[in-house]
């Protein structure tokens, strides 16, 4: 049930929190943000996530020495993380990053593939999302 999935999303835009959270929550999800990697770290010590997307290039503590932290913690090396990333730096990301994600999100980034990999790693399948559609406007499934 989507409504106990909770998902942690980790980027330092603002912007693109408030977007995926948009997005998430109307598909179902339980969605908390954190603007750095320290402050997801904090988060996670108060209230597990069941998914974690982690931008690289941050403030404080970047999304690469906060998957090494979720990493050494029995309590968090199981939660899948989602690496978010400029397109252009995907190409250039360090082998850990690699290593230490589920699935890597190229920004910007489409919100159906946002979902699509949301509901692989966790195994819920959101129920027909139509990104602000109303009921009669939404296309017909066949």
């Amino acid at each position: 049930m989507a409504a106990e999935t909770r998902i942690l999303v980790v980027d330092d835009e603002e912007d693109i929190r408030s977007l995926c959270r948009t997005v998430l929550e109307g598909a179902g999800y339980t969605v908390r943000t954190a603007g750095d990697g320290q402050e997801a770290l904090d988060m996670l010590a108060q209230e597990r996530a069941d998914l974690v997307l982690l931008d690289i290039m941050m403030p404080l503590r970047n999304g690469l020495s906060t998957a090494e932290a979720m990493q050494a913690d029995p309590a968090l090396r199981n939660i899948p993380i989602v690496v978010m990333s400029a397109a252009g730096n995907l190409q250039g990301l360090a082998p850990a990053v690699i290593r230490l994600s589920s699935a890597l999100l190229a920004k910007p980034f489409d919100m159906d593939r946002l979902l699509e990999v949301v509901e692989r790693l966790t195994g819920y399948a959101a129920p027909f999302f139509t990104h602000g559609m109303s009921s009669d406007q939404s296309p017909s499934l066949m």
